[in-house]
């Protein structure tokens, strides 16, 4: 029999035929905690920081106190009074610090997820770790201030410790995890000189290798692509990409919009800098890691892109696309769907209803109501955080996986078993993808697998499994 706890249903596509109508998402201001109001959010992250399978959502705010999220169920959230977030410095003219991206990840060992805020105009970056109910502290070590956009976490040493890179306006620096959330650095070991002005990180396997390299947008220039060498030190690789312009980038967001396995970019650009072109860009992976500029796959933009993320709005099986900027548009939230070779249609009708003026500036993806499909929430900057809950018309038919399927333990945690009958020996297709839409693993399998999940954080993912015509696509929580 399947066990169902904490496993969600999302589709099962491949086996029904007919009209698809989009995946509207709907706003849903009442599931705010009370007394939220507008201020300044720089960036959203999602994971279960109390233990109850939940997702909860972090912010990190300019100027104001981070915040944390608790779901309490079927998307209310709500601010604790028992369990805010501490400021580092009560006595300097900022209310909280100028934190500008998070980390979430176990940094002390004890198995749950403890945060880490970069700052960018306060010096301090705020190593926070969780007693388990979703209570912070300072850790007893800092890392060395710095100015600051961006943070990736990836084990670099292969010793099951997220270790950090601080991406900082200037040299980049890395950071080795001790086992007890004290670091050593070794910038010079693993990381090339740089002077650029990092405004975000993302780690992505590029060259399908099986190790993970990174994606760097820059402020002023064309952007800087890491490769590691297998183990955790990285040199520059700028003869992958086919920038020639000046770009002003803010945000990278890796999807695969053409469904041949391999992470594709989009490049968020604004124009605050002189001379920078506007367009935002979107490169496509040869399969080997290096990159053509299919931009014109995009409608013209005339907004300040901020943040973008790619996920299945109208079930078809391909990635689509939302952003979020500031402009002169009339509707700053944006939508394209994806017509599975990676060319793109404006969709923000279809999929927000009316033009939304507000800034957005940050996005985070998750099942954040426990309805099986896919909501939103947007970080806007100095107005009210917006959620928006996905709502299906003539949606593809749900079912449940047969009998010949088993998977569990359900919630997972170091392995997930899954066992299928198949006929005459055939090879099922397993892909798992991240909260972003990142592919983190694949693999083909028979009758029976250990998915090992020991090397991801806890949070929910995206489990797709694919016999001929029969394609389960699944969302599974990890603890």
């Amino acid at each position: 029999m399947l066990m169902k706890k904490g496993i969600l249903i999302i589709g099962c596509l491949g086996l029904f035929m007919g009209v698809i109508q989009a995946q509207i998402l709907v706003q849903q201001s009442d599931n705010f905690p009370a007394g939220f109001t507008s201020e300044r959010t720089m960036d959203v992250a999602s994971a279960d920081l109390n233990g109850d399978n939940l997702p909860d959502l972090v912010l990190a705010m300019e100027a104001a106190e981070n915040r944390i999220f608790f779901n309490a169920g079927n998307g209310q959230y709500v601010i604790d009074s028992e369990r805010l977030l501490p400021e580092w410095n009560t006595n300097d003219n900022w209310t909280g610090e100028d934190s500008e991206d998070i980390g979430i990840a176990d940094f002390d060992g004890d198995n749950d997820l403890d945060l880490l805020f970069v700052s960018e105009d306060t010096p301090a970056h705020e190593l926070l770790l969780n007693d388990g109910t979703g209570k912070f502290t300072f850790a007893a070590y800092q890392f060395p201030g710095s100015i600051a956009n961006a943070l990736a976490i990836l084990d670099l040493n292969d010793d099951d410790q997220p270790d950090v890179i601080i991406g900082n306006n200037g040299q980049n620096r890395v950071f080795i995890n001790n086992g007890d959330a004290s670091f050593t650095e070794a910038t010079s070991d693993r990381w090339p000189v740089n002077t650029n002005q990092t405004q975000d990180l993302k780690v992505v396997d590029i060259d399908l290798d099986n190790d993970l390299d990174i994606v760097e947008g820059i402020e002023v220039g064309g952007n800087n692509i890491y490769i590691n060498d297998g183990n955790g030190v990285f040199s520059l690789s700028n003869d992958r990409l086919p920038f020639t312009s000046l770009m002003e980038t803010r945000k990278v967001a890796v999807g695969d919009i053409n469904g041949d396995n391999a992470p594709d970019l989009f490049y968020c650009n604004v124009g605050w800098v002189q001379g920078a072109d506007l367009q935002n860009r979107l490169l496509l992976n040869d399969g080997n890691g290096f990159f053509s500029d299919v931009s014109n796959n995009l409608p013209i933009n005339s907004q300040f892109t901020l943040d973008a993320v790619f996920f299945d709005l109208n079930n078809d099986n391909h990635q689509d696309l939302i952003t979020v900027g500031l402009g002169n548009t009339g509707n700053n939230y944006q939508a394209f769907f994806n017509d599975g070779t990676g060319q793109f249609t404006a969709a923000s009708s279809e999929v927000f209803g009316n033009p939304i003026l507000n800034d957005g500036i940050g996005l985070m993806i998750g099942d954040f109501n426990g309805d099986s499909t896919t909501d939103l929430y947007v970080a806007n900057f100095n107005q009210t955080d917006r959620f928006f809950f996905s709502q299906n018309l003539n949606r593809i038919e749900e079912r449940t996986l047969t009998d010949d399927w088993t998977l569990g333990p359900l919630p997972c945690q170091d392995i997930l078993n899954i066992q299928a009958k198949v006929a005459n020996g055939q090879s099922t297709h397993l892909r798992l993808f991240d909260a972003a839409g990142q592919l983190i693993q694949e693999c083909h399998f028979t009758d029976q697998l250990e998915l090992k999940m020991d090397k991801q954080s806890a949070g929910i993912y995206t489990l797709e499994l694919q016999q001929d015509i029969i394609h389960w696509i699944l969302q599974l929580t990890k603890v």
